[in-house]
């Protein structure tokens, strides 16, 4: 009774942190886990690379949706004149990948980071309910972006505001000392318990380029559940042995 009591408090927890993101999330992870425990053969990695160019042309539609129209990507992408016939998917591709190191540079421009002290954060892990009980705002009070259309800006924002660049610093070592942690026992013991580590971890190092998914709570939990529910594994494994 109580293993069905917690399994049903964690589908509710899953179901309430499940968003466009979160499935996006699911499906690397579980590519990842899959890459990790298989061979792949040349028709996998052609498969790979068709999917790929598919989502790179689905720019042109999502980006016009999301947009409301291809005339905002003009007046963001606004580039020379000789540039302008290039397909519509290539300019938000393009401006994809820029724009996230535009907007960081935008804010080094504003302020020289260490402003507030673990701040902006804290605004990113915690849930919005106890930021606004705590009357923490969100970090988008501060205007930085090259264009409304474009919120990404890399891992980096909140902790150069809180920390400067010495934060930023010291948050690549201990990403890399995790990442080789986590390497190393996925090497000496390849368990699912530890491809599931591997898989959210690579996943969040993916997409550093637009976010901090270690600062991210849906993210975050993920590791707390594979920690809780192993655990309750091994307990009963050593309880029946």
């Amino acid at each position: 009774a109580t293993k069905r009591k917690d399994s049903i408090i964690y589908l509710i927890i899953g179901i309430l942190i499940l968003s466009r993101q979160v499935i996006l999330s699911i499906i690397i992870e579980a590519l990842v886990i899959y890459l990790l425990k298989n061979k792949i053969s040349k028709k996998q990695i052609i498969l790979v690379i068709i999917i790929a160019f598919i989502c790179f042309f689905g720019f042109n539609i999502l980006g016009n949706i999301r947009s409301e129209g291809m005339s905002n990507i003009e007046n963001v992408f606004m580039a020379k004149e000789e540039y302008n016939k290039l397909p519509t998917s290539v300019k938000w591709a393009y401006s994809y990948m820029t724009f996230s190191l535009g907007n960081f540079n935008n804010l080094t421009k504003i302020t020289d980071g260490g402003i507030a002290n673990g701040y902006y954060t804290l605004s990113e892990i915690l849930p919005n309910v106890i930021l606004n009980s705590l009357n923490i705002e969100n970090n988008n009070e501060i205007n930085y972006l090259v264009s409304p259309n474009f919120t990404v800006s890399t891992y980096l924002p909140s902790v150069y505001l809180d920390f400067g660049v010495y934060g930023i610093i010291i948050l690549n070592m201990i990403i890399a000392i995790i990442g080789i942690i986590l390497y190393k026992k996925l090497y000496c013991y390849n368990s699912i318990k530890n491809r599931l580590y591997y898989s959210i971890f690579l996943h969040n190092i993916l997409f550093l380029f637009f976010i901090n998914m270690f600062t991210y709570l849906p993210i975050i939990i993920q590791f707390l559940y594979v920690f809780i529910i192993f655990t309750e594994k091994e307990k009963v494994s050593e309880a029946n042995s």
